[in-house]
């Protein structure tokens, strides 16, 4: 914290301690009265969550993955920076393998990022991702997530259902007019 302090009221978010008002001295009517908001934030790597990678949620979010598939990561301290990727961030016909400092490793390799925020990675598999159990790891600047294991299968069949399909509260308007 910039300044350390008592007698101050305190809550925990999103992995950061915010600390409101108190003193610097023990006694609250003595010394300088903190009228502010400190917020510490411990420099913790990026997490990936339980269940925290799925192949793209509008195509069935499946916990395995194909080359050449979207997936979504979500976790915490993946990013600093919300923004997806622009023509700018991509090299001739080359999409980019990084965006404000996050990277995306699987089987060793590199991902191509499509957007990132602080609790989530859209990331596209390349066509030679290896198959079978591979270690997917997420960096964020100078820090590094721990391995996350993932199955990669040769295919991974999905059907593009986003909420928008939903009718008469059926999600597959096909199975519902059979």
């Amino acid at each position: 914290m910039p300044h350390a302090a008592v007698n101050i009221g305190s809550a925990s978010v999103g992995g950061r301690l915010y600390c409101f008002g108190g003193s610097n001295a023990g006694n609250p009517y003595a010394g300088t009265i903190f009228n502010y908001t400190q917020i510490y934030q411990p420099d913790l790597p990026p997490t990936i969550s339980a269940g925290g990678l799925v192949s793209a949620s509008a195509f069935g979010q499946f916990t395995s993955v194909a080359p050449g598939s979207w997936i979504e990561i979500y976790g915490s301290g993946l990013s600093n920076t919300t923004r997806g990727w622009t023509l700018a961030d991509f090299t001739g016909l080359t999409a980019p393998t990084s965006l404000d400092g996050v990277s995306v490793s699987i089987g060793g390799r590199p991902v191509f990022i499509d957007y990132v925020n602080p609790g989530q990675i859209n990331a596209l598999l390349p066509s030679d991702t290896p198959l079978g159990v591979q270690q997917l790891i997420v960096t964020n600047g100078a820090k590094t997530s721990a391995a996350y294991p993932v199955t990669v299968n040769a295919t991974q069949a999905g059907l593009l259902a986003p909420p928008s399909f939903k009718a008469d509260d059926w999600q597959d308007v096909y199975s519902h007019a059979l």
